[in-house]
């Protein structure tokens, strides 16, 4: 077992053990003391080749908590594809789901890449939508491609900061649509 404890006086503190190297199994425990985050995960990669490319599968428990709202979040992973042709490249593709076990918040991303012959403008991007499992009733969507996807993201991300921060009770919170 190989273990990497990478204690900071500033945050995040992150712990990486390699639990098994056949097969190869990584644990990673992160916590943010001063945003009251905290990050658990144990996973492990399942790779095919398929002629022009590989695709791992990252397989395993996700959770990230927010321990001022006692939230519990438990998400997957999309798919991790390295291209040898037409073009050589990387990408995240697939659908990723993360719940909150607690709220019934849910959000369902879509990461798209390239087409087997990439074009300019249709280049990676993301589609989905924050939703309450329980009716369905929907919180925010996002769409973004290319150069959009950094904007997307700070935005989304100014919107789950306030969403953290907030004391009240989850069904009275707005998000923007």
């Amino acid at each position: 077992m190989c273990y990497w404890n990478r204690y900071i006086v500033m945050t995040p503190v992150v712990s990486d053990i390699k639990v098994s190297h056949h097969p190869p199994v990584t644990a990673l425990h992160a916590t943010d003391e001063k945003e009251n985050i905290e990050m658990i995960w144990c996973h492990y990669p399942v790779s095919k080749f398929h002629g022009t490319h590989i695709e791992t599968e990252v397989h395993g428990k996700r959770q990230l908590k927010l321990l001022n709202r006692e939230d519990t979040y438990v998400m997957n992973s999309p798919k991790l594809v390295i291209r040898y042709l037409p073009m050589i490249g990387v990408d995240w593709l697939g659908n990723v789901t993360i719940k909150c076990q607690e709220t019934g918040l849910a959000a369902e991303l879509s990461y798209r890449g390239n087409s087997f012959l990439p074009r300019q403008g249709n280049y990676r991007s993301i589609k989905g939508k924050i939703f309450m499992t329980s009716s369905s009733k929907l919180f925010m969507k996002l769409v973004a491609s290319g150069s959009e996807l950094s904007q997307s993201r700070t935005l989304l991300l100014e919107n789950l900061r306030l969403f953290m921060t907030q004391k009240k009770p989850f069904q009275e919170l707005r998000l923007p649509l």
